[in-house]
């Protein structure tokens, strides 16, 4: 780059060629802060901000526009090592030993093993899912109550939750349900409505 081509390509105006004769060095020119750029003779305001901005761009390469390729070449980093290749039984054990040492069932330590394993925190999370949180919910019996809501729950003035119409219900298949061992006392029954429970 050259000052006065930069200049022609942010479509700097007048007087281009007269600034890009104040600079001996393409350094000096694009090494300027907003202060330096006050110091220019004879431009107009909308020309200071204007190549106040643009510098700035330039120097963070964001301007000129380039190619989607060009732009992951210079800001993708380096791939990880074991990137979309596939899972060994090696590496499942260290997923499990890395995960009780982070803790995985609290917080999102997906970060760390992501780098300790050198793999993508989605490709690792999942990973942990497939081997570890499916297998637990299937093999755990769950509780299933529906209820029935007769009036919206008003939390604030502004804000008003309408009960849902939809209720999802998990197969039994999946989600084994546990016995029900709940018996309604005696004195309740009298309130028990079998059309709302």
């Amino acid at each position: 780059w050259t000052v006065l081509h930069f200049l022609e390509t942010m479509d700097f105006g007048d007087g281009a060629e007269d600034v890009a004769n104040l600079f001996e060095r393409w350094e000096d020119f694009i090494s300027m802060t907003a202060r330096d750029i006050t110091r220019i003779p004879d431009i107009s305001v909308g020309q200071r901000r204007k190549l106040d901005r643009y510098i700035t761009l330039f120097n963070h390469g964001l301007w000129p526009k380039v190619s989607t390729d060009e732009f992951f070449s210079r800001f993708g980093g380096r791939p990880l090592a074991r990137e979309g290749e596939a899972w060994t039984p090696e590496e499942d054990k260290r997923l499990h030993e890395l995960a009780r040492l982070y803790d995985a069932d609290f917080g999102d330590p997906w970060i760390y093993l992501s780098w300790e394993l050198q793999r993508r925190e989605d490709d690792v999370r999942d990973r942990y899912m497939e081997l570890v949180v499916k297998p637990r919910e299937r093999a755990t019996r769950h509780e299933l109550a529906i209820t029935k809501a007769s009036r919206p729950l008003h939390m604030h003035r502004k804000f008003r939750m309408i009960p849902p119409d939809l209720y999802i219900v998990p197969s039994e298949e999946n989600f084994p349900l546990a016995p029900q061992k709940f018996k309604l006392p005696a004195a309740f029954q009298r309130y028990r409505k079998d059309e709302i429970f």
